[in-house]
């Protein structure tokens, strides 16, 4: 089975192509960093949020723009990206959505998360009820806006659930299952099926 780990960051998902715009550097040159990140889908996040141990590794340097010219069209099983979609402007959703969807053999899986705005918003209005500190709030800003650290990291779209499926089945989705939330805060994942044609 081929299955394809996009925008992998330092979560290198065993059984998997991991592939990120811009690595630390390649895993066939870094075993031990990629024996610090290996992990598997089900533990994706295998360690507390923000451990700085661990470096950017990938199988491949490429964004997902560059994927079809080394990946032929319906023979990926799977494709992962866990806090990925929400990176892309809302102007370039629908031409990644249709290189991800035609990528995917028939009945494939697109394997999605993204934070869940609905309840990041009502997690922080409960929290402004009851004095939340200043530092706290700043999270809430990054869950929405993104670290902004460098040209990958802003957040240009929210979703909810519904925008989310909505957006997914218009470019070729037709079946979704909710998966359990593997963030220490409010997030969607989802595996969304290809319709077949």
């Amino acid at each position: 089975m081929l299955k394809l780990h996009i925008g992998c960051g330092d979560v290198y998902l065993d059984e998997y192509v991991n592939i990120h715009p811009s690595p630390y550097g390649l895993a066939c040159f870094y075993p031990e960093e990629v024996e610090k990140n290996k992990t598997t889908v089900d533990k994706y996040y295998k360690d507390e949020f923000g451990c700085k141990n661990k470096k950017h590794i990938a199988d491949v340097k490429a964004c997902i723009d560059d994927l079809p010219t080394f990946v032929s069209s319906s023979s990926v099983d799977e494709i992962c990206m866990f806090h990925v979609l929400e990176h892309i402007p809302q102007y370039d959703l629908h031409k990644t959505l249709n290189i991800i969807v035609n990528l995917l053999k028939p009945n494939g899986c697109f394997r999605v998360a993204v934070p869940d705005f609905d309840a990041i918003v009502i997690e922080y209005a409960s929290k402004l009820n009851n004095q939340i500190s200043e530092p706290d709030k700043e999270w809430y800003f990054r869950y929405v806006y993104g670290t902004q650290k460098d040209q990958w990291s802003h957040h240009y779209c929210g979703y909810n659930y519904n925008r989310l499926t909505k957006l997914l089945g218009v470019c070729g989705f037709n079946a979704f299952q909710k998966l359990p939330n593997q963030n220490c805060y409010p997030a969607i994942h989802l595996l969304a099926y290809k319709g077949v044609d």
